[in-house]
């Protein structure tokens, strides 16, 4: 009890009740005569003046609930004016009401966490009150049509009427349901049309409660807006099935296994293909429906990925339930944890059997396709090789006579160029299977320039154009074939005698660049269309039609010997009419070997010192080769099969033996061999003249005893160089 003197707030302490029953009077413990409370209780807040004082002159009583910073606590505070009003005295009840207020803000905080859990997870509060019919939903993130404020009830059939027309009936029996038996639970997913238009997936749990006699009387649960996960599965379902369509229609088998690659669960896709148990898939059991010529090298390419986590991809053969064995090729992944381990392989097996038999196929018509041109050019080549032959017979008959100057220069135009044509054919053979095997030895590119021009000299003599040739006085030293470099500088320059016109000029040029040499064939001829520089270099491309274009293969086989001698070529062209330019562009080594010491020139009198022996079953060939060694004072024998030379061997020692290879009764490979053996302290030079040019016959050759390798037709030169060898 607090006494208010005139005119200014309470003063003294009068009375205290603790609420336990106890009443205490008394003064403040020292004089309070003449001081204000604000003296006597520091730091008292302003507003117990201002409440006291109003209850002790308005005589009002008042009841606040105030929290004492001081003392931690909350009171409820009831103040009212005591005894005579002219005394100004105000009797104050304290009652403690701290763990109450605790309590309060306990539960406060507990609903806004769960307001804050509700709206995270889309999720309201519904209630069913059975026996008044009314639904509530609260803290709803999901519209409930019909449309009404969120607190006011609406009845199950109101509530009904939001429900998607499809999934209403379901609604009501899993409703039905749970009041037929409340000790289940109640669960319900549906639709619920908003009123915008607007559908929304929704997910119910809750529980019922029940009277005295069992009887349901209340529902109240959680409603979960799941439209976002019903949309997710369909996109799911919709992804598994284009999935499941695209594995049904290329026939695929997929399966899975865990981290250590053994199957520990059935995989009926697999069980379905094989025929094999699930017992007998399981673990390693896979494997016996592998084909047992490809069970090694997969079990062991299996074990590697397994080990080292990576992706597993092989081709081969599993036995179908049928028995027939299918080509599989088989693709499995790892899956990774967050941490990056590997928790499950994923596999799947595309029957690649048609594609098999498909590139069976292939390889058998390629293979046909070679046999064809081998055969294809041999045949050619036999004929060509005494037409050869015959020709340089007549140069060295004719001698200076100019009547035949020129019809033989004619002829021995075409019968190169024909010739030109049978190893183009045969080198695209080579290149498409990669058989073309580079004879490497280090040149000097003046070498191959020098022959280039030798070999292209008729093409170029014709039509009277200009020809210009730099090459700079310092060895450019390349590792080379020098046949298949010879070969891309002429084919350059007779392309670029071709398509240049009469008393053009044509250009060759060789210069350093660094650590490259570039050779360089300019012409001023028809020049080149810009957009089809890149596609001359293609096979069969043609720049123009006409007589002269050849067959379209001749840059794609210089493309491809360049580059394998690590280099590149390209052209060059402003346009038709404005010419053209081809550069090739070689690697440079370090050095060239030293050269040989210079041989004595070659004479007749070394030649007529030759007994050579001629064995081919083309009389032709063998005749027109027996009249040219006769006009080299050679002493010639011949042979028309293998058999036949080993008859003559026997009782004459030839110095050269000239044999083809595939011939009747025996052929040269086996009479070869015979020759070897049965004359080994013999000394004769013993060499294939075939129209066979594959990399095979060559190594067959070597085999059987050959020294050399010729294929059809030779020239003169060449012939004379085997003989004074």
């Amino acid at each position: 009890m607090f006494k208010h003197p005139e005119g200014g707030p309470p003063l003294s302490l009068i009375q205290v009740d603790d609420l336990r029953g106890k009443t205490h009077q008394g003064r403040w413990p020292y004089s309070a005569v003449g001081r204000t409370v604000r003296e006597l209780v520091p730091g008292l807040d302003e507003h117990w003046f201002e409440i006291y004082g109003r209850v002790a002159l308005t005589g009002e009583a008042t009841r606040f609930q105030e929290h004492v910073t001081r003392l931690h606590r909350w009171y409820d505070v009831y103040a009212w004016r005591y005894g005579n009003p002219q005394n100004r005295e105000v009797a104050v009840l304290f009652n403690d009401v701290t763990s109450r207020k605790l309590a309060e803000e306990a539960l406060r905080r507990s609903e806004r966490r769960l307001r804050m859990a509700l709206d995270a997870a889309y999720t309201l509060a519904f209630e069913w009150d059975i026996p008044c019919n009314e639904v509530r939903r609260h803290h709803s993130r999901v519209a409930v049509a019909p449309e009404t404020p969120e607190e006011r009830p609406s009845s199950l059939e109101e509530f009904c009427a939001a429900v998607h027309p499809e999934d209403r009936e379901r609604f009501l029996a899993n409703l039905h349901a749970a009041l037929a038996h409340p000790e289940q639970g109640y669960r319900a997913e549906f639709r619920l049309c908003e009123p915008d238009g607007r559908i929304v997936w929704v997910a119910d749990r809750g529980y019922l409660e029940c009277d005295g006699q069992g009887q349901p009387r209340r529902l109240i649960g959680l409603s979960q807006d799941i439209t976002e996960r019903k949309a997710a599965e369909e996109a799911l379902r919709a992804s598994e099935l284009r999935y499941r369509t695209l594995v049904e229609a290329t026939g695929a088998v997929t399966w899975s296994c865990p981290p250590s690659g053994r199957h520990v669960a059935p995989q009926p896709e697999w069980i379905r293909f094989t025929g094999q148990s699930a017992e007998q898939m399981l673990g390693t059991g896979w494997s016996e429906a592998v084909h047992p010529e490809d069970i090694a090298g997969a079990a062991q390419l299996w074990k590697d990925a397994v080990a080292r986590g990576v992706a597993f991809v092989n081709e081969h053969r599993i036995r179908r339930h049928d028995g027939e064995w299918r080509w599989m090729r088989v693709h499995a992944v790892p899956i990774h944890d967050v941490r990056g381990e590997v928790v499950e392989w994923f596999g799947m097996n595309l029957d690649i059997t048609e594609r098999k038999r498909a590139e069976a196929a292939l390889e058998e018509a390629d293979r046909r396709k070679d046999a064809f041109l081998a055969t294809l050019a041999h045949e050619l080549r036999n004929p060509l090789a005494p037409m050869r032959t015959g020709l340089d017979l007549l140069q060295v008959l004719c001698g200076d006579a100019v009547a035949c100057e020129e019809p033989l220069r004619i002829m021995d135009r075409q019968l190169r160029h024909l010739v030109h044509l049978v190893n183009d054919l045969l080198d695209v053979s080579r290149i498409s299977r990669g058989m073309i095997a580079l004879r490497t030895e280090r040149l000097d590119l003046a070498e191959i320039i020098d022959a280039a021009l030798q070999m292209s000299e008729s093409g170029l003599r014709r039509g009277e154009r200009r020809l210009a040739v730099d090459v700079p006085p310092e060895p450019l030293p390349v590792e080379g074939d020098r046949v298949r470099l010879v070969q891309v500088v002429s084919n350059l320059l007779n392309n670029a005698a071709k398509f240049t016109e009469t008393g053009g000029r044509i250009t060759l040029r060789v210069l350093r660049r660094g650590d490259r040499a570039e050779i360089r064939v300019q012409d001023d001829g028809r020049g080149i269309p810009r957009e089809r520089l890149a596609e001359i270099f293609e096979m069969f491309s043609q720049s123009e039609p006409g007589q002269d274009a050849g067959l379209g293969i001749g840059l794609s086989i210089a493309r491809s010997l360049v580059a394998l001698h690590g280099g590149t070529v390209w052209a060059e062209s402003d346009g038709p009419g404005r010419g053209a330019v081809f550069t090739v562009s070689l690697p440079l080594c370090n050095s060239l070997p030293a050269q040989p010491e210079p041989q004595e020139a070659t004479d007749t009198d070394a030649i007529a010192k030759r007994r050579v022996l001629v064995v081919d079953d083309n009389r032709d060939i063998v005749e027109s080769l027996r009249v040219l060694f006769t006009l080299l004072k050679a002493e010639v024998r011949v042979a028309y099969d293998g058999a036949e030379a080993l008859r003559v061997c026997a009782d004459w020692q030839p110095t050269h033996i000239l044999m083809d290879l595939r011939m009747p009764v025996m052929d040269g490979y086996e009479a070869a061999r015979r020759l070897r053996a049965n004359h080994p302290d013999r000394a004769f030079r013993l060499v294939a003249i075939t129209g066979w040019g594959q990399d095979e016959d060559r190594q067959r050759t070597r085999e059987a005893g050959f020294d050399q390798y010729l294929v059809k037709p030779v020239g003169v030169a060449e012939l004379k160089s085997i003989l004074v060898s």
